[in-house]
């Protein structure tokens, strides 16, 4: 999951996970800002 993409972020680090619901540290290429993102089920890789 870290280095992968969901749109427009890069996940850069895993804070979290509970259940089907995961906590991650991201950051926003648009923006170049550092944002937290809360799924509601683990990320997929992005091709």
């Amino acid at each position: 999951m870290i280095g992968s993409t969901a749109g427009n972020y890069t996940i850069v680090s895993e804070l979290g996970k509970k259940g089907i619901q995961a906590v991650c540290q991201a950051e926003d290429i648009r923006l170049d800002r550092r944002v937290t993102l809360k799924t509601p089920a683990p990320l997929k890789e992005s091709k």
